[in-house]
C-alpha cells in the first residue's frame, strides 16, 4: 500500500516538473516573440527616421537652391526700373553728338530731366532726400564745417555741401552741411535780446 502511494506520488511530481518545463518553454517562447517584435519596431522606427532625415536634406537643398537665386536676382526690380533712365542717357547723349550748338541752359535742362527721372526712380522704391534746411540734427545731417554768421542762431544749417538720403525713413547716407556755430557770449546776447522783445511785446 505504501509502495504503491510512493510511486503514484513519484508519477504526481513527474507530472507536476514537465508541466513547469513546458510552462517555463511557453514563458521562453513568448519573450523571444517579444524581442522579435521590438526588433521589427526598432527596425521600422530606423527606416522611418532614415526617411525623414533624408526628406530634411532634401528640403534644406531646395532652400538653399531658392535662396541663392533670390539674392542673385534681389536687384532685377530696382535694375529694370534703372533701365529707362539709361535710355535718357543714351538719347542725349546722341543728340549732343549731332548738334552742333549746344548751349549751357540746354545742357542744364537736360542735366536737370535726367535728375529729376533718377529720384523719382528711387522715390519709387522708398528713397527720399533728407532735408537740410533749419536746425541742425545730428541724426540726420553731418557738420563738415562750422562757422559764426552774425545774425543767424546757433545750430542753423548754413549750407548743404553733399546731399543725404533715407530708405524706409533710415538714414542711408547723412547730409554734409556747415553749421552756424554762436559764441557763448553772443549767444548770450542773443537770449538777453530775444527776452527784452518779450517784455516790450
Amino acid at each position: 500500500m505504501e509502495e504503491h502511494a510512493k510511486k503514484a506520488g513519484d508519477a504526481e511530481a513527474g507530472k507536476g516538473a514537465e508541466k513547469e518545463q513546458h510552462e517555463k518553454h511557453i514563458e521562453k517562447n513568448a519573450l523571444k516573440g517579444q524581442e522579435n517584435k521590438h526588433e521589427c519596431r526598432e527596425e521600422e522606427y530606423k527606416a522611418v527616421a532614415q526617411m525623414v532625415q533624408a526628406e530634411f536634406e532634401n528640403y534644406k537643398k531646395r532652400m538653399e537652391k531658392r535662396y541663392e537665386e533670390n539674392a542673385r536676382f534681389s536687384n532685377a526690380e530696382m535694375i529694370r526700373h534703372l533701365l529707362p533712365f539709361l535710355d535718357s542717357i543714351d538719347s542725349a547723349l546722341n543728340h549732343m553728338e549731332k548738334s552742333e550748338k549746344i548751349t549751357k541752359e540746354n545742357a542744364i535742362e537736360g542735366m536737370k530731366n535726367l535728375r529729376g527721372q533718377i529720384m523719382k526712380i528711387l522715390r519709387d522704391n522708398g528713397c527720399e532726400e533728407i532735408n537740410a534746411r533749419g536746425k541742425f540734427n545730428p541724426e540726420m545731417h553731418e557738420c563738415a564745417i562750422s562757422k559764426n554768421e552774425q545774425g543767424k542762431d546757433d545750430e542753423v544749417i548754413l549750407n548743404e555741401l553733399r546731399k543725404g538720403y533715407t530708405l524706409h525713413k533710415k538714414v542711408l547716407r547723412p547730409s554734409m552741411v556747415e553749421v552756424n556755430k554762436v559764441e557763448p557770449e553772443e549767444e548770450k546776447e542773443k537770449q538777453e535780446e530775444k527776452k527784452e522783445v518779450g517784455k516790450n511785446e
